[in-house]
């Protein structure tokens, strides 16, 4: 994006008002950042309560399930095998889900 005549990225999949607990599930989907740890520094710093690992888990699901589909939607043009990986993925998240 074009911002005062420089060139800007923005990742628009990522840029939303949603609620803060979905950027905290993305960001400790990244083995970098342990989720304990994460949860609660931003609990300390924010002064709310530390998100519980309930719903913590649901939105793990959520964005297993936006990679599932992202997956499927570009394994034509860029990448064939995606739609095996994510056809095996998706069995994985809804066994996960019986449990």
């Amino acid at each position: 994006m074009a911002v005062g005549g420089s060139a800007v990225w923005i990742d628009f999949e990522e840029s939303c008002r949603g609620p803060y607990a979905w950027d905290l599930a993305c960001l400790t989907t990244n083995p970098d950042h342990p989720v304990g740890r994460v949860l609660d520094s931003y609990a300390e710093a924010s002064g709310t309560e530390r998100i519980p690992s309930g719903v913590m888990a649901h939105l793990w699901a959520l964005r297993d399930l936006q990679g599932i589909t992202w997956m499927l939607a570009i394994r034509d043009e860029r990448e064939p095998w995606f739609g095996a990986e994510a056809s095996e993925r998706l069995a994985e998240l809804l066994a996960a889900d019986d449990s």
